[in-house]
């Protein structure tokens, strides 16, 4: 009789044993099981994010107002960044930077904002915003080519200072002051008509101060303390790649006429050229970068040699060479012949122990 017991007991003991395995197996399969489905509806997200709405508020500012750029946007997904651009004239101008930040909403569906202070050197105009973003699984809406949106909206800059000065411009008594000019005794004199060849000879006089500048780049910290923007003429792509020894062609605004700019690229500063303004304050130049310029990301700057005053631009340098990689989504794991397997060797101990 006890030996029945004994035999009973210890056939319960297999059997609850066995009992444990096949539970905990079953629920690693339904695990693994999810896991898979989740990953082939993650692969059906074949767009890039919603962009719902965006605004600019508000939609006219001037040098050190404050304005607000605002997106919603949404992906099934999860949205990985959004941002924008800036267009003035045909030329991409990126005063306010490109990158935002969610301040509302989750990843799914939220409000993605940036808050901008309009630098002290601007280019007046019509600026038109267009918004782009990246999901999570690198698929972009309104970049790179994929999946274009036609949703912009505006944001008008006034430099109102430099509209202000012209009424010293329209004080054309001093240009009507005529009879000095009508002393023709002193136009007669020709000899200071010809003193026209101290103007010609002026911008050989300026030459010797772009020969100068070499030697005397602005610092980092002179560099860093710069506004974000735009500094390549660049409206195709965003986040510009670079290679070493490349000709870029370089304009921004907002500078006085005639004021000594330079050209540098950073890390370590090296002045690239040294050029002048024209007479509406703009630099447009074309420069080559150093053949030896390390990879990586650096900074391209433009900067007023007098005032330290400039706008500044990341940039991605790489080899000729060099090639990107777009993230895999992975292949699904055949997993049901070794859940057959495992559930196999699990009943054959079962049997053996009984």
């Amino acid at each position: 009789m006890s030996r029945y017991s004994l035999s009973n007991a210890t056939s319960s003991s297999a059997y609850r044993r066995a009992t444990v395995w096949v539970t905990t197996l079953l629920a690693a399969v339904t695990l693994i099981v999810g896991a898979l489905a989740n990953s082939a509806n993650a692969t059906d997200d074949e767009i890039g994010p919603d962009i719902q709405s965006l605004t600019v508020t508000p939609a006219s500012a001037g040098p050190g107002d404050t304005v607000t750029i605002s997106m919603v946007v949404a992906d099934e997904t999860g949205v990985q960044s959004v941002g924008f651009y800036m267009m003035v004239d045909g030329t991409q101008n990126d005063i306010c930077g490109q990158s935002t930040s969610r301040v509302s909403g989750d990843a799914l569906s939220g409000t993605w904002e940036k808050v901008c202070t309009i630098p002290d050197l601007v280019v007046n105009g019509t600026y038109v915003v267009t918004p782009f973003a990246q999901d999570v699984l690198g698929r972009y809406t309104n970049m790179n080519g994929q999946n274009p949106i036609a949703l912009t909206t505006e944001l008008t800059i006034t430099d109102t200072p430099t509209t202000t000065v012209t009424p010293t411009t329209t004080v054309t008594p001093t240009t009507t002051v005529t009879p000095t000019t009508t002393v023709t005794p002193t136009r007669t004199v020709a000899p200071t008509t010809t003193t026209a060849t101290t103007t010609t000879m002026a911008p050989t006089t300026v030459a010797p101060t772009t020969t100068v500048a070499p030697t005397d780049p602005p610092s980092r910290a002179t560099i860093d303390a710069l506004d974000e923007g735009t500094v390549l003429v660049s409206s195709e792509r965003v986040g510009p790649t670079l290679t070493p020894g490349d000709a870029v062609d370089v304009r921004v605004g907002g500078f006085t006429p005639d004021e000594e700019v330079q050209i540098v690229v950073a890390s370590t500063p090296r002045l690239l050229a040294t050029v002048l303004a024209d007479s509406e304050g703009y630099v447009s130049v074309r420069v080559p970068l150093p053949s030896d310029l390390a990879e990586g990301r650096h900074t391209l700057a433009v900067v007023s040699r007098e005032s330290g005053k400039g706008v500044r631009q990341p940039v991605t340098v790489e080899r000729a060479d060099d090639s990107r990689q777009l993230p895999s989504t992975g292949m699904p794991i055949p997993v049901w012949p070794l859940v057959l397997v495992a559930i196999g060797t699990v009943a054959l101990r079962i049997r053996r122990r009984m």
